[in-house]
């Protein structure tokens, strides 16, 4: 990230204070000492990791993304018959944002994409 370059720049190169810094870059004090003491090149974020209505159904998907991929195109599950057969299995809301994570799943992108407007 080019922030901390400029950081540093500002502060070794150009003597700016670290309170000028920190107004500038609308970053509190305390971060803009962090990234100059840390030889950092680039700042790091924990990666998020929020809850799902999926995450139960997690291995039955995969599963059922496996076997649809590997039978023919007539022969294949579109995403609506996938969707109608989840709420069987347990509780889930339709129209969350749970049902992009089958669309976005690698596995599923090449056949049933299309079936999708369909």
């Amino acid at each position: 990230m080019a922030l901390l370059s400029v950081i540093r720049r500002w502060h070794l190169r150009d003597k700016i204070s670290i309170r000028e810094i920190a107004r500038r870059t609308k970053l509190s004090r305390n971060t803009t000492i962090k990234y100059l003491t840390s030889g950092e090149t680039s700042p790091r974020y924990p990666h998020r990791k929020s809850p799902s209505q999926l995450d139960a159904y997690t291995a039955e998907l995969s599963d059922w993304l496996r076997t649809n991929q590997r039978q023919s195109r007539k022969q294949r599950r579109t995403m609506r018959q996938m969707h109608a057969t989840l709420p069987t299995k347990g509780s889930f809301r339709s129209g969350s944002r749970d049902s992009a994570t089958l669309v976005a799943n690698p596995l599923y992108m090449g056949s049933a994409a299309k079936s999708w407007n369909s």
